[in-house]
């Protein structure tokens, strides 16, 4: 393989590599709901994160409908549902759920199936 192609590779996988973190910090990113909160948005609406407690955090990370999982990250889903992501930040759980085309774009970024 001459070295312009192994160059071109390995533009290319850096690349996808940054667009996949810049893509996981998109969803950690935004305004964050108390579970608690009366004012906050009904739970798990679309796009919008919410504070959790370790408990709900660990029933849906040690369920069998978690579709992928890297560390303190995960994605979770029945069925056909689209993905809630969850994840671990200083000693906080966050969830948020995921919209069809965030799902649809976490699939192709992660190399996950949809559907198992």
């Amino acid at each position: 393989m001459s070295d312009n192609v192994a160059n071109k590779r390995t533009v290319l996988s850096l690349r996808r590599k940054a667009e996949t973190i810049s893509f996981l910090n998109e969803l950690m990113t935004g305004t964050v709901y108390s579970m608690d909160d009366a004012e906050a948005p009904p739970w798990f609406s679309v796009g919008n994160i919410y504070r959790i407690d370790l408990t709900l955090y660990y029933y849906h990370a040690e369920s069998g409908s978690v579709r992928w999982a890297d560390g303190s990250r995960f994605v979770y889903a029945n069925g056909m549902e689209p993905f809630q992501f969850f994840w671990n930040a200083d000693d906080e759980f966050f969830g948020r759920q995921l919209s069809e085309t965030e799902t649809f774009r976490f699939c192709q970024s992660m190399n996950v199936k949809r559907y198992t």
